[in-house]
């Protein structure tokens, strides 16, 4: 996996990961280590790019060769570890059979095709004493009975994103994280360890505070009422057919609100420039004299949650006035642009580049 620029943040941050459960396993210590270093990075989304230190003591060896995996086959191993196995004429079903198993448990990592949507994802815990061609027979076993029928094997199924397999240094025992569901923003990462019969949850690693949902709960009001102006304009993309844009957008939005609470250093993902929006936004409110009334309602409301957001970067992450008014200006820019999608002559306009501080 790509490793994104780990960046320093500048005084106190609010939150970062924590974790939850067994802090005495070296799996879950390993996975601290690699969601610290992933949340210090530039990446906009956590799954996007794992940062996997020295320090975590573990490597991954099946993870996605890249950030967008909706082309499906996404999935990369290494081969001292993990054999692929193709169990369609087209290649588009596959599992990935770990050589070596551990407890006598033998993990199995399988994708299946979705059309456009990419691959789903399941893990198995299979007895090592199952062979490769009995697992064959038992995997289109499985895939063929109804999820609510006992299948002792399957840990995780018709996931998103797939798990990522680490092996330690110490000892080459194998580990796994789940990274949640991609539309979870700043989800809990699960991880698994083999045991003797199955794969156990010792340990989660949690990215929010306690009894908070999203990042945009910990900003102030002003950015709340702001995000709703946004989501107005936006409109709720009811009758968009199966694509659902304005859904994914929204995701984008979330992922960006909650960077801005808590990982401002982060890069922000947008097609179009706050210039390229701005001016298409100008040219909507031309056409209807509601659509004007919102824009000047988002204008309004932005000034006001800029101001908000400069005092409480000053007041959280201990920013300069000067650096903590820059740094609002710049997430409320990708924020606004974020949450539009507007046709663009200039493919390569380029977006302005985030002026969060070193230390």
């Amino acid at each position: 996996m790509t490793a994104a620029a780990c960046v320093p943040s500048w005084g106190a941050a609010v939150s970062g990961p924590r974790l939850i459960g067994d802090d005495t396993r070296e799996e879950c210590r390993a996975a601290l280590v690699v969601a610290q270093a992933t949340f210090d990075s530039t990446t906009f989304q956590l799954f996007d790019s794992l940062v996997v230190p020295e320090l975590s003591g573990s490597h991954v060896v099946l993870a996605p060769e890249a950030i967008d995996i909706s082309g499906g086959d996404a999935l990369r191993q290494d081969p001292a570890v993990f054999e692929r196995h193709e169990t369609s004429a087209d290649a588009r079903e596959r599992f990935f059979w770990q050589l070596q198993p551990d407890d006598n448990v033998r993990v199995v990592v399988e994708a299946q095709h979705q059309g456009w949507q990419g691959d789903v994802y399941a893990l198995y815990a299979v007895p090592s004493s199952t062979g490769l061609q009995a697992w064959m027979a038992r995997l289109a076993e499985i895939n063929a009975t109804d999820p609510r029928d006992a299948r002792d094997e399957v840990v995780l199924e018709n996931a998103w994103r797939p798990p990522v397999a680490f092996q330690t240094a110490s000892n080459h025992r194998l580990w796994l994280v789940d990274l949640g569901h991609p539309a979870q923003v700043l989800g809990n990462w699960t991880v698994y360890v083999p045991e003797p019969t199955t794969l156990a949850s010792p340990c989660t690693v949690a990215f929010l505070p306690t009894g908070v949902n999203d990042g945009l709960a910990l900003l102030p009001p002003e950015l709340r009422a702001l995000d709703a102006s946004l989501a107005r304009a936006l409109g709720s993309g009811e009758s968009e057919g199966t694509l659902h844009p304005s859904a994914r957008i929204r995701i984008d939005v979330t992922t960006h609100w909650g960077n801005v609470a808590l990982r401002p250093w982060a890069i922000a993902r947008n097609y179009n420039s706050p210039v390229q929006t701005d001016a298409a936004l100008v040219k909507w409110a031309a056409e209807e004299p509601a659509n004007a009334r919102m824009l000047a309602q988002i204008r309004g409301r932005r000034a006001a949650a800029q101001k908000a957001l400069a005092a409480w970067y000053e007041r959280r992450f201990k920013l300069p006035r000067d650096a903590a008014r820059s740094q609002a200006a710049w997430e409320l820019d990708m924020a606004v642009a974020m949450s539009f999608v507007f046709p663009r002559n200039d493919e390569s306009a380029p977006l302005p580049a985030n002026p969060w501080p070193a230390r």
